[in-house]
This record gives C-alpha cells, structure tokens and sequence, in this order.
C-alpha cells in the first residue's frame, strides 16, 4: 500500500524505515509500499492521510505510459515535498475532490478517484523534480524494489 499525506498544522516526526522527517505545515509525505513507518513524536499534528494500492492506482489505464502504475509508481521517489505558496490551493483542491468522492456514494466514484490519484502523483513528481529530485525508472532501481518486496514478504508477513 502507498500513503500520501498532507499536513495542515502542529508538527510531529515521522520515521521512514530508519530515516526521520519533520512533518510540518504544507509537506507531502509519499510513503512507498513495503516501507516500515511509525509516529515518533506527534504534536498537535492534523492532516489528511490517503492510503492506496497499485491494484485501485491501476483501476483505470488511460493509454498514456507517463501514467501507468509501471512508471510513476516505481523508481526514486523524494519521501516529501514541501508545497510552494503558490500551489497550497491545487493541492487543497485535489485533497478535498478525494474526500468528498470517499464520502458519497455517487456513480463512477472509483474512476474519479483513481484519476484524481494519478494527478496527485504526476504532480509530486514534477514538485520533487523542482526540488532536486529524480524522475528515473531504471532498471536497477526495478530490481531494488522487487528485491525489497521479496524481503519484506520473507521476513515480515
């Protein structure tokens, strides 16, 4: 399962395998599957967060490798992003499309909320781009990522 979260206010750490991370107002956390996370010290924090699985990110196949699971999902991802004042609203926007589609029960749900994701995740590549971030699928980085699943499936399940 992928986790997106959205951080409004208060700050807390957040632990990423063996890695802490401040959360703070206005960062995104990306956390990939197999990843081991944990709370270290939660401050008056509240946010939004958004689990997901490849199996629903890939509900809907638009035709357009660019945003199928294969590429976006896979290869470095920054662990967060730090939204820029200018884009708060998009983001809020995309976040509140999410929550309102969870909570009604409206026809083609499902897809609007898998298109919505792909949005989210395109948008937090090219963001982590403008902050030094890799935008690289080798590979290399493939077999690394299989390897990990091979690992935590051996050892923590």
């Amino acid at each position: 399962m992928e986790y997106f979260n959205l951080y409004n206010r208060g700050n807390s750490v957040l632990q990423i395998d063996f890695d802490e991370y401040i959360a703070l107002e206005n960062k995104i956390f990306f956390i990939e599957k197999y990843k081991v996370w944990n709370w270290i010290r939660i401050n008056k924090l509240r946010g939004i967060l958004v689990q997901f699985t490849d199996s629903f990110y890939n509900h809907i196949y638009t035709g357009n490798p660019k945003i199928k699971s294969d590429q976006t999902l896979i290869g470095e991802i920054q662990p967060f992003i730090k939204i820029r004042l200018g884009d708060k609203s998009e983001w809020k926007n995309l976040f509140d499309i999410l929550s309102k589609e969870f909570a009604s029960a409206k026809v083609i749900q499902k897809e609007i909320i898998c298109l919505v994701l792909k949005v989210m995740i395109l948008m937090y590549r090219r963001d982590s781009q403008q902050m030094g971030g890799i935008f690289e699928s080798s590979q290399k980085k493939h077999l690394l990522n299989e390897f990990r699943k091979l690992v935590n499936k051996r050892f923590f399940h």
